[in-house]
């Protein structure tokens, strides 16, 4: 993980607690938000939402663990709109926790079906809550 730390250490860090981030990737705009929804046993859940011009066949989040590292997670992201050009795509899931430390920090990658996009210019990160935080 230290190698993967090393290349987004130096970007600029955009929190998806305190609202959408924006950023441009190959000439195509970009934006991500997520919603936090309710509390259940495994933990919060949570909505992401992805709006962009880029095109991909299928589009992947990945979830990977920044304060420490819990593995590697994929959220398959569903294509649910395209107005004017811009594509909405959306996932809902649950990030996992540590049941020494529930409130995790998490860092954002996107691929396009089973390939890495370029990377993002951005850090994405956000803050999960375990169960009964």
């Amino acid at each position: 993980m230290s190698g993967d730390t090393d290349k987004t250490s130096k970007l600029p860090v955009c929190d998806l607690n305190a609202g959408p981030c924006q950023w441009e990737m190959n000439g195509k705009p970009w934006v991500a938000e997520l919603e936090p929804g309710k509390a259940g046993a495994q933990g919060h859940e949570y909505l992401l939402r992805v709006h962009t011009r880029y095109e991909p066949d299928r589009l992947l989040a990945v979830l990977k663990g920044e304060s420490m590292y819990l593995g590697e997670y994929p959220v398959p992201l569903n294509r649910t709109e395209t107005k004017a050009g811009i594509h909405v795509w959306q996932a809902t899931f649950v990030a996992p926790f540590c049941t020494t430390d529930p409130d995790m920090l998490w860092r954002l990658e996107f691929q396009q079906s089973n390939s890495a996009l370029d990377p993002l210019p951005v850090k994405l990160i956000f803050e999960a809550e375990g169960p009964g935080a």
